[in-house]
């Protein structure tokens, strides 16, 4: 879930709909979060102005981390119109590509919104869901905090 599992799978908004990201961008990140998400979800369009901001502030601080979106949106069009609507400023994954991405649903919970880091190496680092019950997104924001603030959490496989 991590550098070459995103390679060649990435796309960022353009002025006329997508464009490939920069996967050596993603390579040099040592945190990425997955965010899944769908603009016909009323809990996540109630979030993703919150992520937005949250990664407007930190990103320029932490560049050491990215967001990628994984859309629940049923085409391309309506996952483009949510990303405009919301100012994603982050990269998603391809829409056509989502199946190829599977094991990224092992690990993200049973709902949306819903967030899960990974470091570099791939480990799980946090995430919105432990097993069925939702501990919710403002959990691996709080989680994310503390890593840039230096402090040492609890990863998400130590607890099992």
């Amino acid at each position: 879930m991590t550098y070459d599992y995103l390679k060649g799978s990435l796309v960022r908004l353009s002025n006329n709909g997508f464009v490939s990201a920069d996967d050596d961008a993603i390579g040099k990140k040592k945190l990425i979060v997955y965010y899944f998400s769908a603009h016909w979800c009323p809990p996540c369009r109630k979030f993703t102005p919150k992520l937005v901001e949250y990664y407007n502030h930190v990103a320029p601080d932490h560049p050491e981390f990215e967001v990628v979106l994984y859309s629940f949106d049923k085409s391309a069009t309506e996952m483009e119109q949510y990303m405009r609507e919301t100012n994603m400023p982050w990269p998603a994954i391809d829409f056509d590509k989502r199946q190829g991405k599977n094991a990224l649903l092992t690990v993200a919970g049973d709902g949306i919104p819903a967030l899960v880091v990974v470091d570099a190496s791939g480990k799980l680092v946090s995430r919105s869901f432990d097993g069925q019950k939702y501990l919710g997104t403002q959990k691996v924001l709080d989680d994310l905090d503390a890593i840039f603030a230096g402090k040492q959490i609890e990863s998400v496989t130590a607890k099992r």
